[in-house]
C-alpha cells in the first residue's frame, strides 16, 4: 500500500514512525509509574494533552521528593484544587486529528521544517 503513497505523505509517515518510536519510549517510562494510562483516555485531544503533562510534571516532581518539600508546603496554604476534565466528543476530535496531519505533512516538507536526510530514508 505504501508504493502508491505521494513523496510528501512518505515523508510523513517516515517522520511520524520516528516521533511516535520517541514517544512511546517515553510513554511507556511514565505509564510504567501511572497505570492508569495503561487504558484508553476518553478525553478530546485538548484535554489529554494537559493530563499527559501533569503526570510528567507529577513523575519529576515524584524523582527528588527532598527538593520539593517547599512547593508542597507552598501549595497546600493556597488550597489549589485541579479543575474537573469534562468529555467531548469524539467525532470532532477524529476531524482534529486529520487537520493537524495536514498541518504536519506540509510542514515536514516545506524548506522549515524538513531535516537533511528525510529524502534519503523514504
Amino acid at each position: 500500500p505504501g508504493k502508491y503513497l505521494s513523496h510528501e505523505k512518505r515523508i510523513f509517515n517516515y517522520r511520524l514512525s520516528r516521533a511516535r518510536m520517541v514517544v512511546e519510549n517515553a510513554f511507556g517510562i511514565l505509564a510504567s509509574r501511572w497505570r492508569i494510562l495503561y487504558r484508553r483516555i476518553n478525553l478530546s485531544p485538548d484535554h489529554v494533552d494537559p493530563l499527559v503533562v501533569t503526570t510528567c510534571i507529577l513523575h519529576n516532581f515524584l524523582l527528588n521528593p527532598a527538593d520539593n518539600q517547599r512547593l508542597l508546603n507552598e501549595a497546600e496554604l493556597q488550597g489549589r484544587e485541579m479543575a474537573a476534565v469534562q468529555n467531548m466528543g469524539g467525532n470532532r476530535a477524529e476531524r482534529a486529528a486529520w487537520d493537524v496531519r495536514g498541518i504536519l505533512t506540509t510542514f515536514f516538507n516545506s524548506p522549515e521544517g524538513s531535516v537533511p536526510w528525510q529524502d534519503r530514508m523514504v
